[in-house]
């Protein structure tokens, strides 16, 4: 285990619990795009793609049910594939984990799985721009979590992060099927009177929907920001 994901397992543990699970949330998802260009079942996929939405709808919204995704399937995945999909599952647990109050694994936390298996993903000769990356991601949070006093329970959206590969992805990286987006895409309005609410609420509102868009099969949503308006359209 190299020494920078030593640093980012012991930054982990100085973090809020809901921060855990957003970290974990988005080390799955940087791995995602390697079961995308598989050739795993489309349900498989999807399934995947859940685990990792969950994570993030419970490390973003403040209260609410939500309704665990979960990973089935029989098909056997060795390998760089296996440590993606790995990571998915363990970065669900970590967020069920933070439901219910207790943890589901005996020995290594589940967000410390999901960060493990998603690094272990990554092939070699791209580990140290992922471990540079998934230690920008580390500071950033603890960072946030001291300076503005974060609680256990303080949501943290995917959104926080910013982008996934800021200075471009490693070469050969498959392309992020999640993060496409196409003018010509279906729209539709979602119109909101927010009253005295603030913005983080609204945010939460956004986070949640695409959370559950996705839940019904749908490929993500992007928020257009145009004039004075806002549109809410289908990700490609």
């Amino acid at each position: 285990m190299s020494n920078k994901l030593d640093e980012i397992i012991y930054r982990l543990y100085q973090l809020p619990r809901r921060a855990r699970v957003a970290f974990a949330a988005r080390c799955a998802r940087r791995v995602q795009p390697l079961v995308d260009a598989s050739d795993m079942s489309v349900k498989r996929k999807q399934d995947v793609a859940k685990a990792i939405e969950f994570a993030e709808y419970v490390s973003s919204v403040k209260d609410g049910t939500v309704r665990s995704a979960i990973i089935a399937g029989t098909s056997v995945v060795r390998g760089r594939l296996q440590s993606a999909v790995s990571a998915a599952e363990s970065a669900h647990n970590a967020a069920a984990d933070y439901m219910d109050g207790y943890s589901r694994t005996r020995g290594r936390e589940s967000y410390v799985v999901a960060v493990e298996t998603a690094y272990v993903a990554v092939a070699d000769d791209a580990k140290h721009m992922a471990a540079d990356r998934m230690v920008a991601d580390a500071d950033l949070l603890f960072n946030a979590a001291e300076r503005q006093r974060w609680r256990h329970e303080t949501p943290v959206p995917p959104t926080f992060f910013g982008p996934m590969w800021p200075d471009g992805a490693p070469e050969g990286w498959p392309e992020d099927s999640t993060s496409k987006f196409s003018g010509d895409q279906p729209t539709f309005s979602v119109f909101i009177d927010p009253g005295d609410a603030p913005s983080e609420l609204i945010t939460e509102f956004l986070v949640a929907l695409e959370c559950y868009y996705r839940s019904l099969g749908g490929s993500g949503l992007e928020i257009v920001k145009e004039e004075r308006r806002e549109f809410i359209v289908e990700g490609a």
